[in-house]
């Protein structure tokens, strides 16, 4: 899926990235949450853009605290915590959790991953943004879809 492409023509996505490019210009760090969630309902694969940050030692204690508010919200223990690591050619500061569930009588699984990645320019929803998620492009024009305006 090309989401360049496909903005040329999707009102609804094209929105979404000129609202988020507005959102997030001038920053140096986004932070990101990708989910991937199996329960009693099946499979739910969601990518979010948090906030962005001038700094990255910010964004990283804003994921921090993200990250265990959402372990509390979904009534979960973590069973693995992801050591941080930092991949130097993007600039990506990654680290991922993952959680067990327990709800309804049926046992879930949740991995929760939150990223700060470096990013420049003043559009920096575009091709380059894209291929820092492969395989995540229908989650991201989901979510890009439903951001902006009407």
């Amino acid at each position: 899926m090309d989401l360049e492409e496909i903005s040329q023509n999707h009102p609804r996505l094209k929105r979404g990235i000129e609202h988020e490019n507005k959102r997030l210009a001038g920053c140096s760090f986004i932070t990101v949450e990708t989910r991937y969630e199996v329960d009693i309902d099946g499979l739910m694969e969601s990518v979010q853009l948090h906030d962005g940050f001038a700094d990255e030692v910010l964004a990283i204690a804003y994921l921090k605290e993200l990250s265990d508010k959402t372990l509390a919200s979904h009534h979960s223990t973590w069973i693995e915590d992801d050591a941080y690591y930092t991949e130097s050619e993007n600039k990506i500061t990654r680290w991922s959790r993952i959680a067990a569930t327990q709800d309804y009588g049926y046992g879930g699984y949740n991995r929760f991953s939150f990223y700060v990645k470096k990013v420049k320019g003043p559009e920096i929803i575009g091709p380059k943004f894209y291929s820092m998620f492969p395989g995540k492009e229908r989650e991201l024009f989901n979510y890009l879809c439903g951001q902006g305006p009407g």
